[in-house]
């Protein structure tokens, strides 16, 4: 099975995602980790998904640890865009202050500039979608600027 079969019927299907491509190599090997396009609507359920450690409709569809594990920072990266996990981007809320659960938010990033931003302790998701292919970091500047700093 292909991982975009698998994420089809394992993911996508429970989660009501039926309009979605997932681009794959000349050998039709879909990758992992990148090349998958969804509306934006399906973007954020994917991220309440993960805001509510991996339950959908009171149904487990990731498991709750891979959801705790996959968003912790384990590679420090580049200041502008914050630490690294399995596929997650986070960072802090307020950069000055400590890791915790209140000064915390992670975020999927895609290329043109998709996000999925997800502060949970604000119970937040925040979607954008954009072709922003030479400043694909502008709306998470943008997020933190305005919807972060408004809170």
């Amino acid at each position: 099975m292909s991982t975009y079969d698998f994420a089809k019927k394992h993911l996508f299907q429970p989660l009501n995602i039926e309009d979605s491509y997932w681009y794959s190599d000349g050998q039709g090997i879909h990758n992992g980790g990148d090349g998958l396009r969804l509306t934006s609507r399906d973007m954020a359920k994917l991220g309440l998904l993960y805001l509510q450690g991996g339950q959908w409709q009171e149904k487990q569809i990731v498991s709750a640890a891979w959801v705790q594990k996959s968003i912790q920072p384990i590679f420090r990266t580049y200041e502008r865009i914050g630490s690294y996990g399995l596929h997650w981007w986070s960072d802090r809320i307020d950069p000055s202050d400590d890791w915790t659960e209140d000064n915390f938010y992670y975020f999927a990033l895609g290329f043109g500039g998709q996000y999925i931003l997800i502060v949970p302790s604000r119970k937040r998701i925040v979607v954008f979608s954009s072709e922003l292919y030479d400043h694909s970091l502008r709306p998470l500047a943008l997020f933190r600027k305005y919807i972060l700093a408004a809170e």
